[in-house]
């Protein structure tokens, strides 16, 4: 039989497997969101490439990707499938219908998660010798997959086959950027198609300030890395990069620290940005105040920044959602493009490092911030992407090209 990695699975798996789903479907709860209706036109920016309009008849709270957890970054895959929860909490599904967007009943469990601790586990794995402030990943059984859970963490999913999620709940770190003191002290991964788990905890001195494992090819060799932001006690976060040797998790680079405790960054997006033919990450530094929009790429074991520019935002203070942004080719030019909102949060702002060189080719101002994910969509499947997204009001928004 197969595991469909999501709500409903489908993918050889033992019981064993079957079981570790259940239990992480049943602590991450369920990421249903937002929807709408019919299309009437709005604006972009004078001189921008691209057109705004308002989703009426709808006033909707969250957006989601579905179904199932994904890679846990934009890579530019254009979604299909768009779940949604509106204002007064109901579940629905968008799609396209006659032209326009419709919703349809979704039901499902509307639980939500109140907080990443759990008093009922045990004590996560102590530390060991190696890397300065990294206990090497041992390989486990699956079953150590879920322990030590975070109630709130979003687990990805790379090619139907490797499957990671943040475990080890600790307040070492009081921040609470992402809604409460509790952050992830390690990882863990499984191969759903051998069974076979790896998982790496953090000594003292730092933690994964982060609800999710992000995986990326950053290497070209077909297998994923594990990317997560790493936050040192004293020095702030930075972008941490891991893979897998001989069924071990070891670190491979990390960006250097911002320098000061408190100090956070959210990650926007994973592709070959600047069309050199490897694929580049990009992130916001510190998304809250004047946030920095920068671009790293991997080379010879190390990250080395390519581009940074200010004026961007990609999360609000005390928010779980992580996804305000979204990767898609605007300009059909062959070279992914990255979407996300100003650093006032009021503008969603369309930008290319095609060749190198930082150009904006779209901007929709509103008068109300950005709250939902931005999610790059294909509803109609014409092959043409549309952004769609949510406002604090509770309107949802449509930008194409």
């Amino acid at each position: 039989m197969l595991v469909n990695v999501g709500l409903n699975m489908t993918l050889p798996c033992s019981p064993c497997q079957r079981c570790l789903i259940a239990i992480l479907q049943a602590w991450t709860g369920l990421a249903l969101l937002a929807g709408a209706a019919a299309t009437e036109p709005g604006a972009a920016e004078p001189g921008a490439a691209g057109r705004g309009m308002t989703v009426p008849e709808a006033c909707v709270s969250e957006l989601r990707a579905g179904p199932g957890p994904g890679a846990g970054i934009p890579t530019g895959r254009l979604a299909r499938d768009v779940e949604v929860r509106l204002c007064d909490g109901a579940l629905a599904a968008l799609a396209a219908s006659d032209g326009g967007l419709e919703l349809k009943d979704r039901p499902g469990d509307d639980r939500r998660p109140e907080s990443r601790f759990d008093p009922g586990a045990g004590p996560a794995p102590e530390g060991a010798a190696g890397t300065p402030g990294v206990s090497p990943g041992a390989p486990g059984s699956a079953v150590s997959c879920a322990r030590d859970p975070l109630y709130d963490a979003q687990p990805s999913v790379f090619r139907s086959a490797i499957f990671a999620v943040p475990f080890g709940p600790t307040e070492d770190y009081r921040h609470a950027i992402l809604g409460d003191p509790v952050e992830a002290s390690g990882f863990c991964t499984l191969n759903l198609w051998t069974g076979e788990a790896a998982t790496l905890t953090l000594a003292p001195g730092s933690v994964f300030e982060d609800l999710r494992v992000r995986l990326v090819d950053l290497t070209g060799d077909g297998e994923a890395e594990f990317v997560l932001v790493r936050s040192h006690l004293v020095r702030g976060a930075a972008l941490a990069v891991y893979r897998l040797v001989g069924g071990r998790i070891e670190p491979l680079a990390e960006t250097p620290a911002i320098g000061i405790a408190n100090r956070w960054l959210n990650p926007a997006g994973a592709a070959d940005f600047d069309g050199d033919g490897r694929v580049e990450i990009a992130y916001v530094e510190t998304p809250h105040i004047g946030g920095t929009l920068r671009v790293w790429g991997l080379a010879q074991g190390r990250l080395r920044q390519e581009l940074a520019v200010e004026g961007f935002s990609n999360h609000a203070i005390g928010s779980r959602e992580l996804d305000l942004s979204a990767v898609l080719d605007w300009n059909a030019d062959g070279v992914p493009d990255l979407a996300l909102p100003d650093a006032a949060r009021r503008r969603l702002r369309v930008v290319t490092f095609a060749g190198g060189r930082f150009a904006e080719l779209a901007a929709f101002p509103h008068d109300a911030r950005i709250r939902t994910a931005i999610l790059a969509t294909d509803l109609d499947a014409d092959g043409r992407p549309e952004l769609l997204y949510g406002l604090e009001d509770g309107r949802l928004m449509m930008a194409t090209p």
